[in-house]
């Protein structure tokens, strides 16, 4: 291939036409199909429990708060502490509440 070879931009030939591409499209919720049929044949999980989302935050809060204090911050790593362990809740809580509505979504 040598520089004669090449064309300029913009002038390379137009594919053949073939048949015109039709766009996808996503099945509708509800409507059945085999999302539907996937999510009713699965088995349910039941997630973690408020019980063990709080254990899980106040483990990540004593952690933060233990590492912090033997970095010498013992003020910061407390209230640092505890935020990390409150926002963990709320995260593991948000991620259980999404998942309860997405299955009953799925169930209609």
């Amino acid at each position: 291939m040598g520089i004669g070879d090449s064309q300029p931009p913009g002038t390379e030939p137009q594919p053949a036409a073939t048949e015109p591409r039709r766009a996808r499209r996503k099945p509708r919720p509800g409507a059945g199909g085999p999302r539907a049929a996937a999510a009713e044949s699965r088995p349910t999980t039941p997630g973690l429990s408020t019980g063990a989302k709080v254990f899980v935050g106040v483990f990540i809060a004593v952690l933060y708060a233990v590492g912090m204090s033997l970095r010498g911050e013992i003020a910061p790593g407390i209230v640092g502490g505890i935020l990390a362990g409150v926002l963990a809740f709320l995260v593991l809580r948000e991620i259980e509440q999404r998942r309860e509505r997405r299955e009953r979504r799925y169930r209609r």
